[in-house]
């Protein structure tokens, strides 16, 4: 585990109350998410809310750069966030997911500030209807921002490979118009 301090270890060892708290940011607004109890931090200004998120994969903290991915399942009071993310592009909306700590008898007091865990990107968003629940159910997946460190080849010279880590970039459009080979200068 990473270095944290005493008040997070102390929450830890006496079963406090773990809370993850899901920042998604689009191109248009920050949207802030806890995955149990309403948890305002006074320093930041932002109130997580509560009753959205359904589920989330675990996140395992090994004190090292790991290729994590990870999905986090969302009731329809997300809707705002998905109309959101499918309007202004999806891929590549920034995820944060912390950790805060509250003892269960005081659910006001933080035991420290948030401890981040986990660090992303949305790779995939879609809504599943359960036609026999009568609800429809939103899915983001994520990949940390080491995601990519093992991949040899990141961007294609194309526009569909631009698109998908550059949403509404139009400089690779032509690409496929450019000859496969330039000489420049003149022939020796």
């Amino acid at each position: 585990m990473r270095n944290v301090s005493a008040k997070i270890l102390h929450a830890i060892d006496n079963d406090y109350l773990q809370i993850r708290l899901i920042e998604i940011i689009t191109n248009s607004k920050t949207y802030y998410y806890s995955d149990s109890i309403e948890v305002y931090l006074r320093d930041q200004g932002v109130t997580y809310v509560p009753g959205v998120v359904i589920s989330s994969d675990e996140v395992k903290d090994a004190g090292e750069l790991n290729n994590n991915s990870m999905g986090i399942a969302f009731t329809a009071l997300a809707i705002e966030m998905f109309d959101d993310l499918y309007i202004n592009g999806h891929i590549n909306a920034e995820v944060n997911i912390s950790l805060v700590y509250v003892p269960e008898n005081n659910l006001q007091a933080i035991a420290d500030a948030p401890y981040g865990v986990f660090s992303g990107f949305v790779v995939d968003a879609r809504e599943v209807a359960y036609p026999s629940e009568g609800t429809d159910k939103y899915f983001l997946d994520l990949q940390s921002i080491y995601g990519h460190l093992d991949t040899p080849a990141l961007i294609l010279s194309n526009s569909t490979s631009h698109q998908k880590y550059f949403p509404g970039d139009k400089g690779l459009d032509y690409s496929d118009q450019i000859p496969d080979e330039i000489i420049w200068g003149r022939k020796a």
